[in-house]
C-alpha cells in the first residue's frame, strides 16, 4: 500500500484526495456481473428510481468489515464498530454517494426448462434454487418477478485518513465475495471494478489478501462466534477468458445444486416426473423422529439422525412427495432461539473477472461456528436436535456408498469442495 501523506499535503494518497478539513474520499466504478435479485425496500422487488442503496452497501461493509475483527470483548468490538460505521447514538465516519452511470435494464424472467427448475434471463438459464421465492409461482399481471442486469455506477467513499485501510479493505472483500440484492451469498449481484480486479491477477493474489487480513490472529474452521476471515477457507477455479460471467456463474451454481439435490448426484434417480430417494440423510432422519414413513420408504440411511446440510445454512424447508405413509406437511431445520429463524450460509459462492480477464469461481467459507441449538418444526411435532445429529458432528457418520456426496465420516464443507472440484490455490 502507498505511504498516507498528512494532511497538510495536497495528495493522501495516488488513490485518494483530500475532503474538506479532515476527510478523504475516492471514488469506485462498479458494474453487475450477475443478475442482481431485489435490492429495495420491499423484499425481492428492485427499486427502479434508486436500485443501489448506500445504506445496504454500508451494511455489506461493516459485515466484511466485522469478518477482518479479531476482538473478543464484544463492548469494546461494539464501540469500535460504531466508532466507524456509526450507531443510533453517533455518527458514521464513513460517508457514501452513489451516482448511476448506466441505468439498470429490468426483465421479467419466464420460467424455462422442466418442473421449474430454470428461470430464463436472456441467453442464461438461472437454477430456480437459487431464487427460491420466484419457483412454482404464475406469472400474472402485476406479480413483482424481475431481475436487474445490466447496471453500473460510482461509488463515493469519504473517510478519515486514520481508516483508509480497514475501509479499502472492506470494499475489497464487498466487491470479490458480496454484492447487490438477495442472494448475494450464492453469487446474485456480484460486482466488478477494474482498479480493484487489476490488483488480483490471480486467484493467488485473492488469496494472498485474505490470508494477509487473517494474519496474526487465532482461528479453526467453524470456531468463531461470528463470521470471520481468521480460520476460514479459500478455494477457486480460474475458467473462461471471456465477458460470460453470468453463464460462468450459472454453470457453477448448476453444479451446487446438483450436490444439494440433483438426479443421480444428491439423490437416486427417479421415475417419470416422481424425484428418486436422497443420498443425503435428512429424509430417513425425519421418519425417525416422527416415526412415519411410507412402506416402500422404510428408514435406512446408515448415517441414523444427522442433518449434514444444515452446515450450508438455515432455515431448510422440507416436504415429503412421495406415497401416503411418509410424514405430512412441511419441516423447517432452523436455529433454536429467540427471533433467531435463520443462520445466513457461511458458504459464499461467487464468480469473477480478474485483472488479466479471466472469469474465476470463488468458494469462501468463512470461519463461523453457527447456532448450538437446533429444532425441527412441523404442524406435528417440535423436536430439538441432540448434539450428535447436528451438522457438523461427522467423524462416526456412514454414508450410502457408493455416493457423490459425502463420503464417510466426512465434514460436510470437505464434501462440498471436492465435488466442487475446488482445489487449494497454490
Amino acid at each position: 500500500m502507498a505511504r498516507i501523506l498528512t494532511t497538510d499535503e495536497s495528495v493522501i494518497d495516488p488513490d485518494f484526495k483530500i475532503s474538506g478539513a479532515k476527510f478523504i474520499q475516492h471514488e469506485y466504478e462498479l458494474e453487475l456481473l450477475t443478475p442482481m435479485a431485489g435490492g429495495g425496500t420491499k423484499s425481492w422487488v428492485p427499486d427502479l428510481e434508486n436500485p443501489v442503496r448506500t445504506q445496504s452497501i454500508k451494511g455489506q461493509l461493516r459485515f466484511w468489515w466485522r469478518t477482518m475483527q479479531n476482538e473478543v470483548n464484544p463492548t469494546d468490538f461494539k464501540t469500535k464498530e460504531d466508532r466507524l460505521w456509526g450507531s443510533t447514538k453517533e455518527a458514521s465516519t464513513v460517508r457514501l454517494s452513489v451516482n448511476l452511470t448506466k441505468k439498470p435494464t429490468i426483465k421479467r424472467i419466464p420460467w424455462g426448462g422442466k418442473d421449474g427448475k430454470y428461470l430464463q434471463f436472456d441467453n442464461v438459464q438461472v437454477p430456480g434454487f437459487v431464487l427460491f421465492p420466484f419457483q412454482n409461482k404464475p406469472f400474472q399481471p402485476g406479480d413483482d418477478c424481475d431481475l436487474i442486469g445490466d447496471l453500473s455506477f460510482i461509488l463515493k467513499v469519504t473517510c478519515l485518513p486514520e481508516h483508509k485501510n480497514e475501509v479499502c479493505n472492506s470494499i475489497k472483500l464487498w466487491t470479490l465475495f458480496g454484492g447487490l440484492g438477495a442472494r448475494s451469498r450464492r453469487g446474485c449481484g456480484s460486482l466488478y471494478c477494474k482498479e480493484i480486479a487489476e490488483q488480483f491477477q490471480t486467484t493467488g493474489d485473492i488469496d494472498q489478501f485474505v490470508n494477509n487480513l487473517a494474519e496474526n490472529q487465532n482461528g479453526n474452521l467453524s470456531t468463531s462466534p461470528y463470521p470471520r476471515l481468521s480460520g476460514s477457507q479459500f478455494r477457486s477455479i480460474t475458467t473462461t477468458t471471456n465477458n460470460a460471467a453470468a453463464m460462468e456463474w450459472c454453470a457453477y451454481l448448476d453444479r451446487y445444486g446438483a450436490f444439494r439435490q440433483g438426479q443421480g448426484v444428491g439423490r437416486r434417480a427417479g421415475a417419470g416426473n416422481q424425484p428418486g430417494r436422497s443420498y443425503w440423510p435428512e429424509p430417513d432422519a425425519m421418519r425417525l423422529i416422527t416415526g412415519k414413513s411410507s412402506p416402500n420408504h422404510q428408514p435406512n440411511h446408515p448415517a441414523g439422525k444427522w442433518f449434514p446440510r444444515g452446515a450450508y445454512g438455515l432455515p431448510i424447508i422440507t416436504e415429503f412427495r412421495n406415497a401416503g405413509g411418509d410424514p405430512p406437511g412441511k419441516y423447517t431445520l432452523l436455529p433454536a432461539g429467540a427471533k433467531q429463524e435463520r443462520w445466513p450460509s457461511p458458504v459464499i459462492l461467487k464468480v469473477t473477472r480478474l485483472g488479466g480477464g479471466n472469469i474465476a469461481r470463488l468458494c469462501l467459507i468463512l470461519n463461523d461456528k453457527g447456532p448450538q441449538i437446533l429444532k425441527l418444526e412441523s404442524s406435528i411435532i417440535s423436536y430439538t436436535l441432540a448434539p450428535a445429529e447436528h451438522p457438523l458432528d461427522h467423524t462416526d457418520k456412514e454414508m450410502v456408498e457408493p455416493t457423490n456426496i459425502l463420503q464417510s465420516r466426512e465434514n460436510p464443507y470437505d464434501g462440498l469442495l471436492r465435488y466442487l472440484e475446488m482445489t487449494e490455490v497454490a
